[in-house]
């Protein structure tokens, strides 16, 4: 294979790869990418001809041989297109679609380090745009890049749970994070609350906890990146040095959702008001147990 990308992985790997390459023809004039729709999620490589980048209408890049573009969706960073791309001139093109890459990837885990170089270089500034996993605050670049790998994108229409062709998304069997949008989520116990772009919820499931959640509608369009258990329990195999502070992480952001659902801070001694036994128990068992509690609190 031509491609730059994948110069210094192993030749077993790069046969798996090249097998799921396939070569391109454009038109000058003709698109090859569209700005923010979602598609395969292949990675190009201009072998013939030029092509132009452009985002908004205007052109922002100039594309000649050797140029490559889909970086971001090939590696899961982005669900939808960052730009336009079309032919400026006859071209071909090298197209590697995204589920070949990681189908080879799960033949050739030793070639994973090879890829993350790419993802650092783009992860820091997404996560400033577009927001990350609050409970991942402490993880390091390389479990970040497993996540990103194998967690799944979906963009949603305004009041509708469901993929743009229309697929039910589900409400209790992942994490979700709202790269983009509004949504509403609704727990079994009738509380609803509107999670403002950015927002993290459903990660206490990764744990093996009770989804609790009814019902999510979005009030706007939204991105949403989705990570079911299997897929942390895959990401956790590949960095179980950090799977303490992972789950620790998840502890503490469930809990400061709590303190901002009952507006009370973590510690107070009101917390004991929260519990129907406490509620309900004898007043000198109180006098009895309300010291001991405290200084456990």
């Amino acid at each position: 294979t031509d491609l730059k990308l994948f110069h210094g992985c192993g030749r077993s790997f790069i046969e798996t790869i090249s097998a799921g390459i396939c070569r391109r023809s454009y038109k000058p004039g003709q698109t090859i990418v569209i700005q923010k729709a979602i598609d395969t999620g292949s990675l190009f490589l201009v072998t013939t001809g030029k092509a132009s980048a452009m985002i908004d209408g205007k052109v922002v890049e100039e594309l000649s041989p050797g140029g490559v573009f889909g970086e971001l969706t090939l590696l899961g960073l982005v669900l939808l297109r960052v730009a336009t791309v079309v032919a400026a001139t006859y071209c071909s093109c090298l197209e590697m679609p995204r589920h070949k890459f990681l189908e080879a990837l799960d033949k050739h885990p030793e070639e994973t380090d090879h890829f993350e170089q790419l993802t650092r270089l783009h992860a820091s500034k997404l996560a400033t745009e577009q927001g990350t996993w609050r409970f991942l605050s402490k993880a390091s670049e390389r479990l970040l890049y497993y996540i990103n790998l194998h967690s799944t994108r979906e963009s949603t229409r305004p009041r509708e749970w469901a993929s743009r062709a229309g697929v039910p998304l589900s409400t209790s069997e992942m994490a979700y994070l709202l790269v983009s949008g509004e949504v509403y989520v609704t727990e079994e116990n009738g509380h609803r609350t509107l999670m403002p772009e950015g927002s993290c919820f459903g990660e206490h499931i990764l744990i093996g906890l009770a989804p609790g959640i009814a019902s999510i509608e979005p009030k706007t369009a939204c991105e949403v990146q989705m990570v079911s258990r299997n897929v942390f329990e895959k990401v956790m195999a590949e960095c179980p040095d950090e799977r303490e502070t992972t789950v620790q992480g998840i502890l503490d952001e469930m809990a400061i959702k709590a303190e901002q659902k009952l507006g009370i801070q973590r510690g107070h001694p009101d917390l004991l008001l929260c519990s129907a036994l406490f509620r309900a128990a004898n007043p000198d068992f109180m006098k009895l147990m309300r010291p001991k509690m405290y200084a456990m609190l």
